[in-house]
């Protein structure tokens, strides 16, 4: 600070360079500043999705449940302890099928396993893995940063092709970039006639994401087992549980997308079972019609 006061005293050469010294440090100083301003947003959307691969490496090294011993094979411990429990096992109440008339009874609301269903997705997917493996365990995610939908086609033939691809392909591709109907198309018949793709609507401040979901919701009105999991919809109320960058989720907000994954696939279960019931319940109806005093 002497030096400096002495510099702004002396001749006007050192006085000027003496000011130029302290401009550089101020520019410095707020340009650090400015980088440490900036830096929440990109951290935490790098946590959201290194959060999503540490979930997924987890889950990959956890080993399956070992086997229960066989009651031969279990030891003279093990043996004692079942000759000391004499408490019969209840035998459960089977579920009717039937009404007092025959008549078939609807079908009671079901959940989807996750080892039916592949997901394949961008990093918004990525950060969701740990609500996705949370909500739909056993399920298989194959996701990646900065992949577009003009990837899906290629990894769903690939899965396919090994007799990998499962029966409900969620695919999770709208965030980086525009999507049109042939790529879709191209999805569509990659995954077979009996699988069900459910395309996830995307979420981001980006100007194509408008055009993505109306070209999603499109494709999945005009097509037979599609449906859309609306992700946007989901999580527009929630930025809160968004990182800095409005795109990827954090942990609550991986839950709310695992949910809107799992009430996807589940309502096109539902959905299914419904119609056979109401199947079931026309032949029965026609068949009292033509015989009414048959026996229920």
């Amino acid at each position: 600070i002497r030096a400096l006061a002495t510099r702004l005293a002396s001749t006007p050469e050192r006085r000027f360079g003496a000011i130029a010294g302290l401009a550089a440090g101020a520019l410095v100083i707020g340009g650090t500043s400015a980088a440490v301003a900036a830096a929440p947003p990109v951290s935490s959307s790098e946590a959201a999705v290194q959060a999503g691969i540490d979930a997924l490496a987890q889950a990959s090294a956890t080993p399956s449940a070992s086997p229960t011993p066989s009651d031969a094979g279990a030891g003279a411990d093990a043996s004692e302890a079942g000759a000391a429990d004499t408490t019969p096992t209840p035998t459960p109440t089977p579920t009717p099928t039937a009404g007092p008339h025959g008549e078939p009874l609807p079908p009671a609301p079901t959940t989807v396993a996750g080892d039916r269903v592949s997901a394949i997705g961008d990093s918004v997917m990525l950060a969701s893995a740990g609500g996705l493996l949370g909500r739909l365990p056993g399920i298989q995610i194959d996701a990646a940063v900065s992949r577009s939908m003009w990837a899906g086609d290629d990894i769903v033939a690939a899965l396919a092709a090994e007799g990998a691809l499962r029966d409900y392909v969620v695919v999770g591709l709208g965030t980086n970039g525009p999507v049109d109907d042939g790529v879709l198309q191209t999805l569509y018949d990659a995954l077979g006639p009996t699988r069900t793709l459910v395309l996830v609507s995307a979420f981001a401040p980006r100007d194509w994401i408008a055009g993505v979901n109306a070209e999603l919701s499109s494709f999945a009105a005009s097509h037979p087992r599609v449906v859309v999991a609306d992700w946007s919809t989901a999580i527009a109320p929630h930025l809160d549980m968004l990182a800095g960058d409005h795109i990827h989720p954090g942990q609550m907000g991986g839950d709310i997308y695992a949910q809107t994954v799992a009430a996807a696939v589940d309502g096109v279960e539902n959905q299914r079972a419904d119609v056979g019931y109401q199947v079931s319940l026309i032949r029965w109806s026609a068949a009292r019609a033509l015989d009414p005093d048959a026996a229920p």
